[in-house]
């Protein structure tokens, strides 16, 4: 057999063999590359303009379909119960965010759990007192600045609550280039291209992104988490330390983001204790890792450390999990995820096949070893979201693009092993089922806007309660709050509210959570 030589300049460095077509010397450099063990760290080879082009023409491609699907679920309807805190933390501006001000020091925020956070009663009148003293994170609902950053601009337009809302969809936009890109640069050749290829179709097309509009911090979330589990696949092919460093750097942005980040550190400690030897993992390391975390928290959310914010956090999320049952909804484990899966059935049998296949196939997993800390993140997540039961679907962010990212490159990795000629229109035949069920899943689940809140809002306009006192559901404050700010509401968690819920009250009117809405004016 002829001897293979590379030869070309380093850009462009081809495995040559006698006879063989240019296209078919490309492969060869890439199937020997692969074959050689996981995702090798090679020079660039074998690319061609028109092989970019194309590239970053399916990117385009994706995106346009996925703003589609996206912008014509979102709704024009009043901002429900985070939105409308969201908002509200927003309209105070950049510099109050930024410096957490006012906000509740911690040995009070403590104290004030301790004394009022027991009963329902309690808790309502907890609730008010919090709002009254304006404290910035607790309308920010306990998470960091990093998704403020986005929304105080896009509040400063002025725009109305669809266009808000559409204008968010840009965090989603940069999830779906950053899984795209970041897998072409962590995997090699056109292996890499199509593996990106199928990841973020299933990443794009999920119901979990395009049937989520809310204003809500989990898709800057995934952004982070994935950005940071990229990196980490990278330490594992290479050992290089500077992507440990990116990998920190996107753990202190999620840690700004949402409290179930602790999930993702754990998942770099894990990484780091595994692959010690090959990064060469000392005390030196930890203590620059330390540094890294801790100048990206003080950059982007300063009150996680200055004012102890991100404790209580923690904390309010401990409490949240321990004391109010059925605060995320009353589905079932069992609704929860039927839901999740019959939303997305082509995503989640993919998700399953590509789980089988990497427990069935042993070298396989060692092929695709960067991939497990994706599957390490996800099933920690998964553990420590379980009691989140919920038909609301961008709850599965925090976890489910991680398996997304996963299944792609291990179905890809798959084919190339099996059946190399048939991995490219694999890719192009799965991406093409999976943005079919994004359309079917859109049309089976359009977006239908949820008439309480307009109708709310419009009935103490009518009735001139603007500026009175008006005592109402829980669930209804935040709405009241931000679209009439000078109307003083007081809190009631019982429905029926008991005589003492009223008594005391001081209320002008109450207003039933009811629909269409009722009210009672109270007597004193």
């Amino acid at each position: 057999m002829a001897r293979a030589e590379y030869v070309g300049a380093r850009r462009h460095d081809k495995l040559m063999l006698p006879g063989m077509p240019d296209v078919e010397q490309r492969r060869a450099k890439e199937r020997q590359l692969f074959d050689s063990g996981y995702f090798a760290d090679s020079p660039a080879y074998g690319s061609y303009a028109r092989d970019w082009f194309l590239y970053f023409a399916l990117l385009v491609v994706i995106e346009v379909l996925f703003l589609t699907v996206a912008f014509s679920n979102v709704t024009a309807e009043m901002y429900a119960y985070d939105e409308a805190d969201y908002m509200f933390a927003s309209s105070q501006g950049l510099l109050t965010n930024y410096t957490e001000t006012p906000t509740l020091p911690l040995p009070e925020f403590i104290h004030l759990g301790l004394e009022r956070g027991g009963s329902s009663t309690e808790r309502a009148g907890l609730s008010e007192l919090i709002r009254n003293s304006g404290d910035i994170l607790f309308y920010r609902h306990w998470h960091g600045l990093t998704y403020f950053f986005a929304l105080i601009p896009v509040t400063n337009l002025h725009l109305d609550e669809k266009g808000t809302r559409s204008a968010l969809l840009f965090i989603a936009i940069l999830a779906i280039a950053l899984v795209y890109i970041g897998l072409t640069w962590l995997v090699p050749g056109q292996m890499g291209k199509a593996a990106a290829l199928v990841a973020v179709s299933l990443f794009a097309f999920s119901s979990a992104m395009f049937l989520t509009p809310e204003l809500a911090p989990h898709k800057l979330f995934a952004l982070f988490y994935l950005g940071a589990l990229i990196a980490l696949a990278k330490v594992i092919v290479t050992g290089k330390t500077r992507y440990w460093y990116l990998a920190v750097v996107f753990a202190g942005l999620a840690i700004s983001t949402l409290e179930v980040a602790f999930v993702l550190v754990f998942t770099l400690l894990i990484v780091g204790v595994v692959e010690r030897k090959r990064m060469n993992w000392n005390w030196p390391l930890v203590v620059r890792s330390l540094a890294v975390l801790i100048i990206t928290l003080l950059v982007t959310w300063p009150g996680s450390l200055l004012k102890l914010s991100i404790v209580k956090s923690y904390l309010f999320m401990a409490y949240l999990g321990a004391h109010n049952k059925g605060v995320w909804g009353g589905e079932t484990f069992t609704e929860t995820w039927a839901k999740r899966f019959f939303t997305s059935p082509v995503e989640w049998i993919l998700i399953i096949l590509a789980f089988g296949i990497y427990c069935a196939d042993r070298d396989l997993r060692r092929r695709v070893r960067p991939m497990y800390p994706f599957l390490i993140f996800a099933f920690v997540m998964i553990l420590a979201t379980l009691r989140i039961k919920t038909g609301q679907l961008r709850y599965a962010l925090p976890f489910q693009p991680a398996l997304d990212v996963f299944a792609g490159v291990v179905i890809v990795a798959a084919l190339w092993t099996w059946k190399p000629k048939l991995a490219y229109p694999a890719s192009i035949a799965l991406t093409s089922a999976l943005a079919i069920s994004m359309f079917y899943q859109l049309h089976a689940h359009p977006a239908i806007p949820y008439p309480r809140n307009l109708e709310l809002v419009n009935y103490i306009k009518e009735h001139g309660w603007t500026d009175k006192t008006i005592l109402v559901y829980a669930s209804d404050g935040p709405v009241l709050h931000y679209y009439f700010p000078h109307a003083r509401a007081r809190f009631y968690r019982d429905n029926p509210p008991t005589e003492a819920d009223i008594q005391s009250s001081g209320a002008d009117v109450l207003l039933l959570p009811d629909y269409p809405i009722r009210s009672v004016e109270i007597q004193k």
